[in-house]
């Protein structure tokens, strides 16, 4: 009895002593106290069920038939109730702590088991899949997200951390049925291996507790010996309210981790754009409404403005909100050259831009007023009702099917897009004619929507089509090399990623309106219609202009302004002729019309002489016609 009293001393020791070492982090502490009192509290009670005290099940059956006292002073044990020597009401307490130990030491061990044994779970699955998704905690959109790589990726292993007891039991039946592995550990001390590859995804309602959660990991994958920066993404969930957190962050870590902010409302917009690229481009007029406001709103109409310049066409965005001043304000202060007038003029009149007119409307989308306006609109390309009440959505969008219908004698009605973020209500709803529904989990949080892996391989080919000049075989190269080079000229980083992300979009669009301009009688392939169409040096000049123009709009919604001459003698100066836009003060000489573009010896390097506007433009405007000649080896049809 005195090894095991002594044994059970050692654990308990052993036990403090990682306790302390745990201070910092109350749940692996717990865990850990829980484990090792569980462990001696078993060894202490091994040699009375060896000497035969009896199974604990009967000594519970017999204390609910005799009573708890009167069970004590039967004769269960002889040998071992005898051995007790002490006087009346100590004896009566030991028998009590005796019979505690019989109950609590096959409980504590069945749960130390069973912590060894979930452990043992999350290990082996560690060890048995060669990439691993990392969700900082369970929520909607990480089940979401979790759901559809079930499907997507069967054979990669989805690991749920930081998870408790209290987590939502719904949430927790969809993660299981998605084959996914919930553990308590934290993501920052998961054990590192050079063989996998890991996606973490930081991704929740708050904030200022995803921002610090990555910070936390990136710095603790940092210092891991194995890590490989090429084989490690980070996904964390950001919004066009906090895009300075998300570059800073950015500055801190992007040149080690591959970061990568998803912003759900740029993420929807994104993903309902790239179905209406073949209507949108077709030549002439096109009105695109946006009804709602708010966050996804504003992601419309910048996606709208982003993807729409095109030649030979024009567009004016309708934008109905009931705070429409106050984020007309907001778009000026901090998109400038976009609204170039007072904002006043761009209220239900037109703006004087050149390819696009934005207006804008104060009104509720949910109000009379709203039908007045959208039947002074009379043939929308697209109807977009993004507000943030599913119900009041679909029933603006049905107000809008009846008028439009009954605007035209064949009962023709545009595009309605309809957000409904509620899946059950989605489900209830079921699309119809003239209504096409989204945003509800899959098209906002589904691995194909965040990742788009067809859309990242093309802006990674956008990339280094901008490489010309210096890597002028980049594409041919095999993909260890273009690997090395992406990561060598900082695509991985938020400004590039997010630049080439855009661009390859706007390849899409510009794709489609070249093809909008083949004819039924022509039997050529595409990509041999497009290549050939791109071999036209005036067409080249035209898009390519277009191009120009989406870029600067691109630009400036990021925050970016129009660099004097001055400024870029300075920046140029300052960095020894090697550049001549400020990343830190968000300035570039290139947000000018095309003919207003600063003389350069190189694409986007060396000053030749100076930068005062000048009628030899070719250098800067080279790089849009190197991507748009290589348009049908970036998109890979």
């Amino acid at each position: 009895m005195v090894a095991y009293i002594i044994t059970a001393l050692i654990i308990l020791a052993a036990t403090a002593v990682i306790v302390h070492k745990q201070r910092t982090d109350l749940r692996r502490r717990t865990i850990s106290l829980t484990a090792g009192v569980s462990l001696a509290a078993s060894v202490l009670v091994f040699p009375y069920f060896h000497s035969g005290i009896g199974d604990v099940f009967m000594a519970l059956l017999k204390s609910l038939r005799y009573g708890f006292i009167e069970m004590l002073s039967m004769n269960v044990e002889p040998e071992v109730m005898n051995s007790i020597d002490a006087p009346g009401f100590t004896r009566t307490v030991y028998i009590v702590l005796l019979y505690m130990l019989y109950i609590a030491g096959p409980l504590s061990a069945s749960l130390f088991f069973a912590s060894l044994s979930r452990s043992f779970s999350v290990w082996f699955s560690l060890i048995t899949h060669r990439k691993i998704h990392v969700f900082s905690e369970l929520n909607p959109c990480t089940a979401a997200i979790a759901e559809s790589l079930c499907s997507a990726r069967p054979r990669d292993l989805l690991l749920f951390c930081n998870h408790s007891d209290e987590d939502d039991s719904d949430l927790e039946l969809r993660a299981i049925k998605s084959g996914a592995v919930l553990t308590r550990k934290n993501e920052c001390d998961l054990s590192h291996s050079t063989k996998k590859e890991y996606e973490f995804y930081e991704i929740g309602p708050v904030t200022g507790k995803v921002f610090t959660g990555t910070s936390n990991l990136c710095r603790s994958l940092i210092q891991k010996k194995n890590y490989i920066p090429s084989k490690t993404t980070v996904r964390y969930s950001v919004s066009s309210d906090n895009l300075e957190l998300a570059r800073n962050l950015d500055l801190s870590f992007g040149s080690r981790i591959r970061l990568r902010p998803l912003d759900e409302s740029d993420t929807t917009a994104l993903n309902m754009f790239r179905k209406y690229s073949v209507s949108l481009t077709r030549p002439g007029h096109h009105d695109i409404v946006i009804a709602g406001g708010e966050q996804l709103g504003r992601s419309m109409l910048i996606m709208a403005v982003n993807m729409l310049i095109q030649p030979d066409s024009a567009f004016t965005i309708h934008y109905l909100s009931d705070k429409a001043h106050s984020e007309a304000s907001h778009l000026k202060a901090s998109a400038p050259g976009i609204l170039n007038q007072s904002l006043e003029q761009y209220f239900t009149s037109a703006s004087a831009g050149k390819n696009y007119d934005i207006r804008f409307y104060d009104t509720d989308p949910a109000g009379s007023e709203t039908l007045d306006i959208l039947s002074s609109i009379k043939d929308p390309d697209l109807v977009c009702v993004c507000g943030d009440d599913d119900t009041l959505n679909y029933r603006l969008s049905q107000a809008a099917k009846r008028l439009y219908a009954s605007l035209n004698p064949d009962l023709a009605v545009p595009v309605i897009s309809c957000c409904v973020r509620n899946s059950a209500l989605n489900e209830i709803l079921m699309p119809e004619s003239g209504i096409d529904l989204f945003g509800n989990e899959a098209d906002r949080y589904s691995y194909e929507a965040i990742v788009d892996p067809e859309l990242e391989d093309e802006a990674r080919r956008v990339h280094l089509s901008y490489l010309a000049s210096s890597e002028p075989d980049a594409l041919k190269q095999p993909a260890y090399i273009q690997e090395q080079i992406l990561t060598d000229t900082g695509f991985y980083n938020y400004v590039n990623l997010q630049a080439s992300l855009f661009c390859a979009l706007a390849l899409e669009y510009h794709r489609a309106y070249i093809l909008n301009r083949k004819t039924p009688d022509d039997t050529r392939d595409d990509a041999v219609f497009v290549r050939d169409w791109l071999s036209d040096p005036e067409n080249l000049e035209l898009l390519g202009n277009a191009e120009h123009l989406r870029w600067n709009a691109y630009q400036r919604f990021q925050g970016w302004r129009p660099a004097s001459a001055a400024q870029t003698e300075s920046i140029a100066r300052s960095s020894g002729g090697s550049r001549i836009k400020s990343d830190e003060f968000l300035l570039h000489p290139a947000l000018v019309s095309v003919e207003d573009l600063p003389v350069v010896s190189e694409v986007t390097d060396h000053i030749r002489q100076s930068v005062a506007p000048g009628s030899e433009r070719i250098r800067f405007s080279q790089s849009d016609r190197d991507i748009l000649a290589k348009m049908p080896e970036i998109l890979g049809r």
